[in-house]
């Protein structure tokens, strides 16, 4: 985790503005009777920072710990550690149509090299200063670069026309290149999509051991021979892949054509949900966090209904940029602290996220939330319940409306907005898996 938004605007004031604070001093310097006792000139660049410290609760007493604050935990780990020196790379957006266990591991490194341009391609030799005449091994006529090697020349488009021809795909020489090839299958089922991938691997790498072949087994090329070779990648594939494929004719034809055993589609399963009432004098809390980008800008949602399936407040906050596992964490804070305020005290809290609930329930609350959850908890009984997602919809509305807030701002109803749909407890939903 990263700083967040109002601690850059905190520290761009105080740089600002300058501070007689002591900054070797400690926690327990600022809190007195267990209550924050903060100088006025720190006080003021808090305002400026638009945070409200008397929201914040004092931190649990006793003696000072330190904390790891890129570790959830707090902890100092080697793997945290070499995350934040390691140097990054900007993410490749075909890394995940490779790496696919249909795939075998020592063809997925050998697309991966070709994709990042680590082929030694005449074309390539030539830029690195080495004096050669460049020849397409394969086609005999143009000069070697990877556009005409894998793509354009005539060889290579005869085995694209051929495997395109297989999946029933439509194949045009002019306009063919990696993304617009890959995006064939997008809309296919999921084996289509595994099978599509291998196709493009299995082109792709084939292609440039033929081209090996014949430079250095001095062989001539042979069409016919790189397509025997896909087709016994293609049963390979088979084996390895566990996706099931959807029952229709194109996926029958597909499976036919790469002559593979077929994967039957499995039968949907329905699960029937009910949303329930809580206890008497008890509250239910339904919670949800969401995040744009993980991490982007995030929201929370929280409802809160009675015993009698009434909804007596929600809200939509705006948690600035963090994960969507943190969102989720501090949409269980927000609600508790909430229900807390208008006095309740037997709480129900369900969220559809199981890691979410086990970290509360364990009491094993990542670092940051530490004080909150040991402040709130001292005054309430809580049950936590893990529901399905389908159940938990009007959380999920609040907490992609608290995305869109602006920075830091929360909105809150004491009803049900007109623009929000709650679960019916006389309502059957239903879960397709």
């Amino acid at each position: 985790m990263g700083p967040t938004d109002k601690e850059l605007i905190l520290r761009h004031i105080i740089s600002n503005n300058g501070s007689s604070f002591d900054h070797l001093a400690r926690v327990s310097d600022i809190i007195a009777n267990g209550q924050w006792s903060i100088p006025s000139t720190i006080a003021d660049n808090f305002r400026l920072a638009n945070i409200n410290i008397s929201t914040i609760p004092p931190p649990l007493l006793g003696e000072d710990i330190r904390v790891w604050k890129p570790s959830l935990t707090g902890y100092y780990s080697v793997a945290n550690g070499m995350k934040i020196h390691r140097e990054k790379f900007s993410k490749i957006h075909w890394s995940k149509l490779i790496w696919r266990k249909c795939i075998h591991l020592s063809r997925s490194a050998n697309i991966w090299k070709i994709l990042s341009g680590c082929c030694t391609t005449d074309k390539r030799l030539q830029d690195r200063g080495i004096n050669i005449t460049s020849r397409c091994f394969l086609c005999l006529k143009n000069i070697e670069d990877d556009t005409h090697l894998f793509w354009i020349c005539p060889f290579a488009a005869t085995i694209w026309s051929w495997i395109h021809e297989l999946f029933g795909f439509q194949w045009n020489l002019h306009v063919q290149n990696f993304e617009t090839v890959t995006a064939h299958a997008t809309t296919r089922s999921a084996a289509i999509r595994d099978l599509w991938a291998a196709a493009i691997t299995n082109v792709l790498t084939e292609i440039w051991h033929h081209r090996n072949s014949c430079i250095f087994n001095n062989i001539l090329a042979s069409s016919r021979r790189v397509k025997s070779k896909i087709l016994a990648n293609f049963f390979e594939c088979s084996i390895l892949m566990k996706i099931t494929m959807h029952n229709r004719v194109e996926d029958l034809m597909i499976f036919k054509n790469l002559q593979i055993n077929l994967r039957p589609a499995k039968p949907t399963r329905v699960l029937q949900c009910f949303w329930s009432l809580p206890d008497l004098d008890q509250l239910r809390i339904g919670c949800d966090g969401c995040s744009k980008g993980n991490p982007d800008p995030s929201g929370a949602g929280v409802i809160l209904r009675d015993h009698t399936g009434n909804t007596i407040g929600t809200m939509s906050a705006e948690l600035g940029i963090c994960t969507n596992f943190v969102a989720e964490l501090l949409a269980i804070i927000l609600g508790l602290e909430w229900a807390s305020d208008r006095g309740w005290s037997k709480i129900w809290v369900t969220f559809d996220s199981q890691t979410a609930i086990k970290c509360f329930a364990s009491d094993k609350v990542p670092w940051f939330i530490n004080s909150r959850w040991h402040n709130i908890r001292k005054n309430l009984t809580i049950k936590f319940s893990s529901v399905f997602r389908e159940i938990n919809f009007a959380a999920d509305t609040m907490s992609k409306r608290g995305a869109n807030l602006p920075l830091g701002t929360k909105e809150t109803f004491d009803h049900r907005p007109s623009f929000l749909a709650v679960e019916n407890p006389n309502t059957c939903y239903f879960r397709f898996s």
